[in-house]
């Protein structure tokens, strides 16, 4: 069983060349890019350089008791106004495909999209090759 994060999953927009950046951060530091989805790469990138800042003392290293002090000071998202991926993904279905009548083979593959886009936007560092060779089956099923 693989051990949970401490964390919080953030949805965050990044720019090509820092995605390019990222993999270079990763050859750099010995990493196969590979073994990574972007996400995840993207996060052990932002850990290594977060690690670094904190090691030189550019940055304090906290103990974590300043947690909900600290993130007060952060702009606070209202998440009411904010639709789930599930939200997302449904409309996008429903737009794309139509709100059609459809069978439940049709009926069962758009509810499994959902749960892979679920999986792949909640759990990046756990998609695999064959979570996408399963999403790119189910995507030629949908209505």
């Amino acid at each position: 069983m693989a051990m949970k994060k401490m964390g919080k999953t953030m949805y965050i927009r990044v720019n090509t060349k820092n995605c390019m950046a990222v993999r270079d951060a990763l050859v750099l530091a010995g990493l196969n890019p590979g073994d990574f989805t972007l996400p995840g790469a993207t996060a052990r990138v932002l850990d290594m350089l977060l690690s670094a800042m904190m090691k030189d003392g550019l940055i304090p290293d906290r103990d974590g008791f300043e947690y909900l002090e600290l993130m007060g000071e952060f702009k606070q998202q209202d998440k009411s106004t904010l639709p789930s991926p599930r939200t997302i993904a449904s409309a996008a279905a429903s737009q794309r495909f139509g709100s059609q009548h459809t069978n439940s083979t049709q009926r069962q593959a758009v509810l499994r999209f959902q749960e892979l886009m679920d999986k792949q936007n909640h759990a990046p560092d756990t998609w695999t090759a064959q979570d996408q060779a399963e999403l790119d089956e189910v995507y030629l099923q949908l209505p």
